[in-house]
Formats: structure tokens, C-alpha cells, sequence
């Protein structure tokens, strides 16, 4: 009768001391996840970048304070909003079709440059990161959007490739000008794409008279066309009267 009481006692002691156990364990998962849920908030208040959790329906569910300063709209009026109204119209199907493939599990995540509506009405170029946080069960529960503003690197590239554009005319034109036979033709068309294309309201072309030194106008267009004769000619001491005036 003794052995048997020792024996549920030592039972009883050992499941007492499993159930310890467990408990510190489940205490040392409680504050892991405590651990890791501060700092995730600390991330998504602080980060320089728009972070944004999304629901299946393209609603924002929380907003962080950067991307609320990047649109100018409160994290309250975005909640009341889906992304495709702050979407550059241009932009909201393409948006829309890698959101619908990433929910269905078609792709895992995307990354694309898209334009986004301030409040004000201004539009800022953004790239934006989508991934999709699934429950244990794997199902899709929200969409995470980082958003990064490349307002300036886009606008940038932009007078990039126009000076490139003007750089590709410009030696287009010394091509023609180089190969042709009919000079003043030549010279006359270059005037003509130069006014066009750059945007110059006046445009003259001129070459120095070898013998006198004078700078003789050889083509001429948008205001010159008006103001000069085509052989206008500038003596040497007054060469500082030529300029070009760049439309706006």
C-alpha cells in the first residue's frame, strides 16, 4: 500500500514538474512574440519608406506615418479608401491583375513603378513591394505594401533621356550636314528640327565669311524668319548680338 501511494506521488510530482515546464516554455513564446511584435511596430512607426497592410480587397487595414506624409491623406481616410483610388488611373489595372495573381497564389510576390495620387492632387512615382502574410493554415490574410518614392530619380531620368534625345537629333543633324551635297537645304532643315524638337522659339545658323570675318546667317526658324533676312550678316565687332532664346 505504501509503494503504491510513493508511486502516485512520484507521478504526481513528475506531472507537476511537466506542467512547469510547459508553462515556462509557453511564457518564453508569449515573450518572444511580445518581443517581435514591438519590434515590428517600432519598424513600421519609424521607417523612412510606406508600409502598409492591405486586405484581399485592397483596402488598407493600418498605415504607417511615412506613407500618410507621402499621399497627405490621414491613416483614417485611408482606411476608408482601396489603393486603386489613390492609383494613377494609368496604372490601377496592371496594380490590380499582379494583386489578384499574387491572392491566388499564381506568384509569391511582385515589385513595380507606379503613380500615386496625393491628396493634392500631385503625383508621385513610387516603387512598390507586395507579399503576401498567410495564416498557419496557409490561406492569405492581408497583403504588405512598401512603398518607396522615386519622385526624384524618375524626374531625373526623365531630363536624362530627353538631353540624350536632344544629343541623338543634334548629331543626326551633323550626319545630313557632313554627307550632303545641298548645304543650305541641309542647314535650313537642321534650323527646322532644332526649333521643333527643342523647343527654341528662335533659331539661326551661321558660318564666318572667310574673307571679312563676318558671321553670315545660312538658315533660319521660328522668330529669326520674321526678324532677318536669309543672308543677314553680323560684322565681327557685333557677334555678341546672336543668342539663343529656349522655350519654356
Amino acid at each position: 500500500m505504501i509503494a503504491e501511494t510513493n508511486s502516485t506521488t512520484a507521478e504526481l510530482l513528475a506531472e507537476l514538474d511537466a506542467q512547469r515546464r510547459r508553462i515556462a516554455e509557453l511564457e518564453a513564446e508569449r515573450a518572444a512574440w511580445q518581443t517581435r511584435d514591438t519590434q515590428f511596430r517600432l519598424i513600421f512607426d519609424h521607417a523612412a519608406i510606406g508600409i502598409a497592410l492591405v486586405d484581399l480587397a485592397g483596402q488598407p487595414v493600418q498605415v504607417n506615418p511615412a506613407l500618410q506624409r507621402m499621399l497627405g491623406y490621414s491613416a483614417a481616410e485611408l482606411r476608408r479608401m482601396t489603393f486603386a483610388q489613390f492609383t494613377h488611373p494609368d496604372d490601377i489595372a496592371k496594380d490590380w491583375a499582379l494583386f489578384q495573381e499574387t491572392i491566388e497564389g499564381r506568384r509569391d510576390s511582385y515589385q513595380i513603378e507606379k503613380r500615386y495620387l496625393r491628396r493634392d492632387g500631385s503625383v508621385m512615382w513610387g516603387r512598390l513591394s507586395v507579399s503576401m502574410l498567410r495564416t498557419p493554415d496557409g490561406d492569405v490574410a492581408y497583403a504588405l505594401s512598401v512603398v518607396e518614392d522615386i519622385t526624384a530619380r524618375v524626374a531625373t531620368e526623365h531630363v536624362l533621356q530627353r538631353r540624350a534625345a536632344q544629343l541623338s537629333l543634334l548629331n543626326d543633324v551633323g550626319r545630313q550636314i557632313a554627307s550632303a551635297l545641298q548645304v543650305d537645304e541641309v542647314l535650313n532643315r537642321a534650323a527646322q528640327l532644332i526649333h521643333r524638337e527643342l523647343g527654341y522659339h528662335h533659331v539661326g545658323i551661321f558660318t564666318i565669311d572667310a574673307g571679312s570675318g563676318e558671321l553670315v546667317m545660312r538658315a533660319r526658324a521660328g522668330g529669326f524668319t520674321h526678324l532677318f533676312a536669309p543672308d543677314h550678316r553680323l560684322p565681327p565687332g557685333r557677334r555678341t548680338e546672336t543668342r539663343l532664346c529656349q522655350g519654356s
